[in-house]
């Protein structure tokens, strides 16, 4: 069997993702905004959990299993949240992820 990296196979997830999900600034604000809602409701705290900080705390639920127990999987999704991370911040607004997102769901 031939290496593939997993970075290379975190990015392969990525690239493939958005056939069965929204993009990911749709879909980690989405995320982002109801865990701000959990908290608040369980805690009273009000905080805005923004999309790229929720990848990061992705990322670190996965670095937590992968320090008890090694497994390619952890290793794979770690690369992939960092992407959709790095895609939130240097791709399309919110706005018009949606409106582009929404166009090709009605195509």
């Amino acid at each position: 069997m031939a290496f593939k990296s997993v970075a290379r196979e975190g990015a392969d997830i990525v690239a493939n993702r958005e056939r069965g999900y929204a993009p990911p600034i749709v879909d980690f604000t989405a995320q982002a905004r109801m865990l701000s809602g959990l908290i608040l409701a369980r805690y009273g705290v009000d905080i805005d959990i923004e999309a790229d900080f929720f990848a990061v705390l992705m990322s670190g639920l996965k670095s937590v299993r992968e320090a008890g127990g090694s497994k390619r999987d952890n290793r794979v999704d770690i690369c992939g949240y960092a992407d959709c991370g790095e895609e939130i911040l240097t791709g399309p607004t919110l706005e018009k992820a949606l409106v582009e997102w929404n166009k090709n769901k009605q195509e």
